[in-house]
């Protein structure tokens, strides 16, 4: 006997799985969040691809909302670099990581920073203002 999900429940694992697979993937944007997690970043991703990913898919984007083309075909190159493998060490593989990542949040009409050379080298997602670089706890 199979019991079917409440609606709500179901939605309620939809969106927390679509917050998880953003902050998941904020990690590559975020260059001292990702130094902390370096040890982590193959776990990461493939827990992107296997859990959260599959989730993305099946947002069903409105034109007014976005490109949904656009949004799959970036789901596509994430799925797709991550496939091949992404260290997080080799400088020319996690900027491509980043690109796809930041092309994603643009389809999905996510604001991102315009932050200025130094700032974006520091942290891609929040600038000098990396709320990381205040944590000093080591956590």
């Amino acid at each position: 006997m199979t019991v079917s999900m409440d609606p709500a429940e179901k939605a309620t694992r939809f969106a927390q799985a679509v917050s998880e697979g953003m902050n998941c993937l904020a990690v590559f944007l975020c260059a001292p969040a990702l130094r902390k997690l370096k040890a982590q970043a193959p776990d990461l991703l493939r827990r992107w691809e296997e859990e959260y990913a599959p989730v993305f898919q099946k947002i069903d984007l409105p034109a007014a909302s976005g490109d949904p083309a656009a949004f799959r075909a970036a789901l596509a190159n994430i799925s797709s670099l991550v496939r091949a493998g992404v260290d997080p060490d080799a400088a020319d593989q996690l900027a491509s990581l980043r690109a796809a990542i930041r092309e994603l949040l643009t389809t999905m009409r996510c604001p991102l920073p315009s932050l200025a050379p130094s700032d974006a080298a520091v942290c891609e997602l929040h600038g000098s203002a990396c709320p990381v670089l205040a944590d000093r706890t080591g956590a």
